[in-house]
């Protein structure tokens, strides 16, 4: 009789055990969650911090919002010295887009920051100017899977503009 005690004994310890396990599974479930939602929430955060510097550069400056404006639609009347400004411009603002889309790619943007950043991803390429840096050579820069997107997804907004 003392013998089924102890196996009765035994077989809750071993319930015990596995619901201890089970909660502990869920805990670090749980803490995943959280550290990844962090991750992609700082991750987002970045994108807009440099984002931004870079919109306050070009708005504290007249002579690049001026470019930045001529830019837009007709960058074929930037003189050599202004396009040379520009596509430094351009070429920063690409790459904060590329950042974002390789965050989205790896999982270090959420689908919601995407949604945020998509649209104005797609104002900002279907420029003219930046089409035109783009396609003068200024791709070659840039991730072959960015470029690949931005041919397949922005395409259609190119040829609408």
């Amino acid at each position: 009789m003392t013998r089924l005690k102890l196996s009765h004994l035994a077989s809750i310890s071993e319930i015990g055990a596995a619901i201890v396990v089970v909660l502990s599974l869920l805990f670090i479930y749980q803490e995943l969650q959280q550290n990844t939602k962090s991750t992609q929430d700082a991750s987002y955060r970045q994108f807009l911090s440099n984002l931004t510097d870079l919109e306050l550069a070009e708005a504290s400056d007249p002579e690049l919002t001026r470019i930045s404006i001529l830019a837009k639609s007709n960058p074929d009347e930037l003189s050599d010295l202004d396009w040379a400004r520009f596509t430094r411009i351009a070429s920063a603002r690409i790459a904060q887009m590329e950042y974002a889309f390789i965050s989205k790619t790896n999982g270090t943007m959420s689908e919601l920051h995407w949604e945020a950043v998509h649209p104005h991803m797609q104002l900002l390429l279907c420029q003219l100017g930046y089409r035109m840096f783009l396609d003068e050579g200024g791709s070659v820069i840039y991730a072959t899977a960015y470029l690949e997107f931005i041919n397949e997804t922005m395409y259609q907004n190119w040829v609408s503009t």
